[in-house]
């Protein structure tokens, strides 16, 4: 089956998650609302090594049907902190917030370790475009990864 972009992952797909960088947002943040395609970036500054990776985003809702990953998705909620299992039953990002509000009552965890809120969503980035610079020693090396058809990795060294 064919994906179309930005599809909810569903039960005939079957992927290796190993090859993806995994994130948690919630449902209602404005995250949900753009491209399905993200960029990541980091960079390590004892190697001097900049890392940019670029791929196609799989949201895993409470309205995925695969049961690789709905069961991932129920993993991370147990794993996250009771702190931050209760920012999904909070108001929504990015909303006002009262200048009555009571944190001990309006913001304490209410959220069910055993219940995955129906906000949390693991997000899958499975990268298809790898830049990697490094900055260390003269002259400097950039090296430009794309993923082919095949899935193989065909690295091209570019003028950083």
């Amino acid at each position: 089956m064919q994906k179309e972009e930005g599809d909810v992952v569903n039960a005939q797909d079957t992927l290796d998650t190993d090859v993806h960088l995994k994130f948690i947002t919630d449902m209602r943040s404005h995250k949900m609302l753009q491209s399905k395609v993200a960029e990541v970036c980091w960079y390590f500054t004892e190697t001097r090594e900049q890392f940019r990776l670029r791929g196609d985003l799989i949201m895993v809702t409470n309205e995925s049907t695969d049961s690789g990953l709905i069961l991932q998705r129920n993993g991370l909620w147990k794993s996250i902190s009771d702190s931050a299992r209760a920012a999904y039953e909070w108001p929504a990002p990015g909303s006002d917030r009262a200048e009555d509000a009571d944190d001990e009552k309006d913001y304490k965890c209410t959220a069910d370790i055993g219940s995955v809120s129906d906000n949390f969503v693991l997000m899958l980035l499975r990268p298809t475009y790898i830049d990697h610079l490094r900055l260390k020693g003269f002259p400097q090396k950039r090296s430009i990864w794309s993923m082919s058809d095949d899935h193989s990795w065909e690295p091209q060294p570019i003028n950083p």
